[in-house]
């Protein structure tokens, strides 16, 4: 799969979870993709979670200002 990482260690040179946030903040722009929302992107989402069988691909990703990434995780919002 292209823009993935490597199950056994998690991380690999080429196609690390670091160089594909670094993706995600160029595409977007370093704006939250939120609709509607032009706030700042600080945290990168995976749409359909890993623990679901989500993939760390770009097309998984979605850069998030903090407002709109605790909507997505209101579970986490509190601990903030």
């Amino acid at each position: 799969i292209t823009n993935s990482y490597s199950t056994q260690d998690g991380w690999t040179v080429k196609n690390s979870w670091w160089d594909l946030r670094a993706q995600v903040v160029m595409r977007s722009g370093n704006r939250c993709e939120a609709r509607q929302c032009l706030n700042p992107l600080e945290e990168v989402l995976h749409i359909r979670p890993l623990s679901q069988g989500g993939l760390n691909v770009l097309s998984n990703l979605i850069g998030l200002c903090r407002a709109c990434h605790d909507k997505r995780h209101r579970h986490l919002a509190k601990s903030r």
